[in-house]
């Protein structure tokens, strides 16, 4: 929601156009667009488990996540050690 509410203030929508769009008040609008995210996200984590994809590792974050996270080719990480993993957006993450 907060994307969207970003895509259509980009656009030039106003605060009631965007409250129409979304089927929420004016308050709620701006209140969401406020507490949007700011990504890039950095977290410590540990590697998990490796998959199949080799571009791919599973890494368990701080606050017990579980997720799949992206890697650079040719770099084997051993299980549990520990690596900054960056957040993209809300569901992609990174190993940096």
């Amino acid at each position: 929601m907060h994307q969207e509410i970003k895509i259509m203030r980009d656009k030039g929508m106003t605060w009631k156009e965007v409250a129409e769009t979304m089927k929420v008040s004016i308050s709620t609008a701006k209140r969401r667009y406020k507490e949007a995210p700011q990504y890039p996200v950095e977290w410590s984590a540990r590697i998990h488990k490796h998959v199949i994809n080799k571009r791919m590792i599973m890494v368990m974050l701080d606050d017990g996540r579980v997720v799949p996270a992206i890697k650079k080719m040719g770099l084997n990480y051993p299980r549990g050690q520990y690596v900054k993993v960056e957040q993209i957006d809300e569901k992609h993450f990174r190993v940096v």
